[in-house]
């Protein structure tokens, strides 16, 4: 098997999609136009220091959660809000 790569990455990198949300903060602060924010798996691949199957399946993890939390919707960081729950016997 042969990996093509160009400008130093594969070029598989480029065929994977890329999550997109709107960050209220980074808009406030002037880190992004309008707050979007698009992560791609190169900037995961990044992130971890490699491609591997755990960084790639945990990149389309959270794809397909975003999807199943916002539809075709656009994400939107800080939105959501997390709870535990406790049952005692």
């Amino acid at each position: 098997m042969t990996i093509e790569f160009k400008n130093g990455v594969p070029t598989f990198f480029k065929q994977a999609p890329t999550i997109c949300l709107r960050d209220p903060l980074a808009a406030f602060l002037g880190a992004t136009e309008g707050g979007l924010m698009t992560y791609s798996y190169q900037d995961a691949v990044k992130l971890a220091g490699h491609s591997c199957p755990t960084v790639a399946g945990s990149f389309v993890a959270v794809i397909r959660g975003l999807k199943a939390l916002y539809g075709n919707g656009q994400a939107f960081r800080g939105l959501m809000r997390w709870w535990a729950v406790t049952i005692s016997a």
